[in-house]
């Protein structure tokens, strides 16, 4: 019976990885995109490059690529689904449950839907696992994943502190070191290349903290339902942590969800993937809802074997079956980018200086393009030679635009001449337009975007 468990468990992890797979092939997503993008930019030809992402999903995609580029992406999410499933064997171990029950319990239908549609966040879940289940063990190791954590989303930085967990002052300094020696390099490579070793971190709070202060949007209750989805019963689950005096677990657990919640609360512009690290607390404390149940029936060992198996079945295409009515389709999309380019091609503008609100999509489908200026800048754009492409999509045409040479339903492409675009950084297209709008002269200092006081002086001093 241990054996069929183990073969449900394969069966889970083949089902899971097809499916993350579709999300990849028929999503078109932005972020995975802009992650083979900078993959390409290290390991191969590919001029553009997004310093605000941080290292790991790229490095990873590239070293995959060793057979080709349109394979590298499927390899990495295959490699993200096998260390989540390895992941979840681990910390199971740790955290006192049933190892099939907590993988079917992480897969949700939010995991599902989210866990690779942006290229991160699978990962970081799993390296976050990895580190807590280390630190339980009383492994130094634990510093290592998440310190890697970190290099695949900044703000698991933060969870550093479950080295804590180790206990003992020489393990926790051990694994302190080590997640200072697996980041540090990557402070190294901003230094050499940019100037300063905090620039990739500070071009992105810049872009999602400082410069959005004037949109930021409320909780949206309706994000919190979907991530919590059918796992209400996990709030059970704390009741049977309580009793069953699983009390370290439980304060992780609430620790994760409170850390994870405040993150979401005060970033200025809310998307329902940030809220995506509270599958781990609610998947463990559904977990053990679903144990408790079991051993409520008091079956005989094969029976709870067999048990075990129907439910984690069942709730699995429960949630496959909800994740794939909810997926969308982006194909209309990628038509529009396909007739983008190949109108570029016949109006013989395609190797000209592009600017695009799709300029990620545009760039992996070949096109050099940066990102637009404010609307109120576009006719002295087009005065500089500067070809225009905008979706229909992304935001609602204007009726007229300067020099249009193309437009339908789905796009329209305008400006007729042909300048040489200029790769540049978020903080330095930002402290143009801030000159040419409002005549303010940006400081894109890092340090300074991102330090006060004494942390200030010490960060200029540094770089």
């Amino acid at each position: 019976m241990v054996q069929l468990k183990k073969i449900v468990y394969w069966i889970l992890f083949t089902l899971s990885t097809a499916f993350f797979i579709h999300v990849y092939n028929v999503s078109y997503s932005w972020d995975f995109f802009a992650y083979i993008l900078n993959a390409q930019h290290w390991f191969g030809t590919q001029t553009y490059f997004e310093i605000i992402r941080p290292p790991l999903t790229q490095t990873l995609i590239g070293l995959f690529s060793f057979m080709g580029w349109n394979a590298s992406a499927y390899i990495y999410i295959i490699f993200c689904s096998g260390l989540f499933a390895f992941a979840t064997i681990k910390i199971a171990k740790q955290l006192k449950v049933d190892e099939l029950i907590l993988y079917v319990s992480l897969l949700s239908t939010q995991v599902l839907m989210m866990g690779l549609f942006a290229g991160s966040e699978l990962l970081s879940l799993t390296l976050i696992m990895l580190g807590l289940a280390y630190a339980l063990e009383g492994k130094p190791i634990a510093g290592l994943f998440l310190g890697l954590a970190a290099l695949t989303r900044y703000n698991n930085t933060p969870f550093i502190l479950l080295i804590l967990f180790l206990k003992d002052y020489k393990k926790i300094l051990q694994a302190g070191i080590l997640f200072v020696a697996i980041f540090s390099p990557w402070l190294v490579y901003n230094y050499l290349t940019f100037g300063n070793m905090f620039r990739s971190m500070a071009e992105l709070y810049a872009m999602n903290i400082i410069f959005r202060q004037d949109i930021i949007q409320p909780v949206n209750i309706n994000h919190i339902i979907r991530i919590v989805n059918i796992y209400f019963f996990a709030l059970i689950g704390i009741f049977f942590a309580i009793r069953k005096k699983y009390f370290k677990e439980l304060i992780i657990m609430i620790l994760i969800g409170v850390f994870v919640y405040y993150n979401y609360a005060t970033t200025p512009v809310k998307y329902e993937r940030y809220l995506f690290l509270l599958a781990l607390p609610l998947g463990y404390f559904a977990a053990i809802s679903i144990q408790r149940v079991i051993d409520y029936l008091h079956p005989t060992k094969k029976l709870m074997t067999i048990t075990t198996i129907v439910l984690a079945l069942s709730l699995f295409l429960v949630n496959m079956s909800a994740a794939v009515n909810l997926q969308d389709n982006n194909h209309a999309q990628y038509e529009s980018y396909q007739l983008a380019i190949t109108k570029l091609q016949e109006l013989r503008l395609d190797k000209c200086a592009v600017l695009s609100d799709a300029w990620v999509h545009m760039n992996y489908y070949g096109i050099n393009t940066e990102n637009p200026p404010a609307n109120r800048l576009i006719n002295k754009y087009v005065e500089r030679g500067y070809v225009f492409v905008y979706f229909a999509h992304i935001e609602k045409l204007q009726e007229k635009y300067p020099k249009e040479k193309f437009r339908n339903s789905q796009l329209v492409i305008f400006g007729d001449g042909c300048t040489e675009n200029t790769r540049k950084t978020y903080l330095e297209n930002k402290k143009i337009s801030e000159l040419e709008e409002r005549g303010k002269v940006l400081d894109i200092n890092p340090c300074n975007l991102m330090f006060k006081g004494t942390l200030n002086s010490l960060c200029n001093w540094i770089n």
